[in-house]
């Protein structure tokens, strides 16, 4: 199974985009788009041809408190989003994609010469409810050391070690994780590494 370095996805209005993505049409204006670069060799043995598709949340436990995870799987690829677990942020779209019944994932993808992006919708786990408990935990506002703890989670190769299969049957061919770069985690990351948040 191949692996990444960390990278960062973010949250960005479906609003923002134009043209829109005719894959969302019938979804509101507001619904979060959730982001995140990928390989071009992974985009091109995954994101075409996808049959099988998983989507669902997950927490774990950092020295700096617990962190939500996002995931996302196609076929053997797996797609990590972590976060603070009590971010507004992360709630606001949450609550939006529960509405709507399914949530937007926009993957980036840097050729050589070109830049394209592949729009996924996917329907949002019926479970969905029994996570709201987390967001009323106390919200502590994220530190540099929650950003460094999360990055160091996304690029240790941890995630990958412990990452299981959504889907019976369908073997883990790559996984994939990220930092989700919320507005109030942003004020915290380090100078020094706004160049690699990019």
């Amino acid at each position: 199974m191949k692996v990444n370095s960390s990278r960062f996805g973010r949250l960005i209005p479906l609003q923002h985009f134009k043209p829109r993505p005719k894959e969302t049409i019938g979804l509101p204006k507001e619904a979060p788009v959730l982001t995140c670069s990928i390989e071009p060799t992974v985009a091109s043995a995954f994101l075409k041809n996808s049959r099988s598709a998983s989507f669902g949340f997950g927490f774990m436990e950092l020295d700096d408190g617990q962190v939500m995870t996002i995931r996302l799987q196609l076929d053997g690829l797996q797609v990590y989003w972590i976060a603070p677990l009590t971010d507004p942020e992360l709630w606001a779209a949450i609550d939006i994609w529960k509405r709507a019944g399914r949530a937007i994932i926009l993957f980036d993808i840097q050729e050589a010469k070109r830049r394209h992006e592949v729009v996924c919708v996917i329907d949002m786990p019926r479970d969905i409810a029994r996570h709201d408990v987390h967001r009323l935990r106390p919200d502590n506002a994220p530190s540099e050391r929650t950003w460094q703890s999360m990055v160091l989670l996304a690029g240790s190769g941890m995630i990958q070690l412990q990452a299981t299969s959504d889907i019976p049957g369908m073997p883990l061919r790559h996984v994939s994780a990220n930092v989700l770069l919320t507005k109030r985690l942003e004020t915290v990351v380090p100078k020094d590494d706004w160049h690699s948040r990019r």
